[in-house]
């Protein structure tokens, strides 16, 4: 049973992965650059703090929905197969 005190292992290189969705959603927040007459300072860093805080949920949701069905994977490419362009392109040779 898992209590407060009990131990978790994390693994590194998801970490690594929750320091670059943190980064990304950082930078990714104020582009592009806006005129911002009407919002506080308080009030853009508070929200630029909930975008990032809401993409590591994204992140941390999708990561505990793959690991406890490896299936969700295959239909995630099966997906973006069918609905990528790359894909639909018919290569004739000349």
């Amino acid at each position: 049973m898992l209590t407060a005190l009990t131990p978790v292992m994390i693994d590194p290189s998801y970490m690594i992965a929750l320091l670059l969705v943190a980064f990304h959603a950082s930078n990714r927040f104020n582009t592009p650059r806006i005129v911002r007459s009407q919002t506080s300072r308080v009030q853009f860093w508070l929200s630029g703090g909930a975008h990032v805080v809401s993409s590591i949920g994204v992140f941390m949701l999708l990561a505990w929905a793959v690991r406890h069905n490896s299936s969700l994977v295959g239909a995630m490419r099966r997906k973006a197969r069918r609905t990528s362009p790359i894909w639909t392109l018919r290569w004739s040779p000349r």
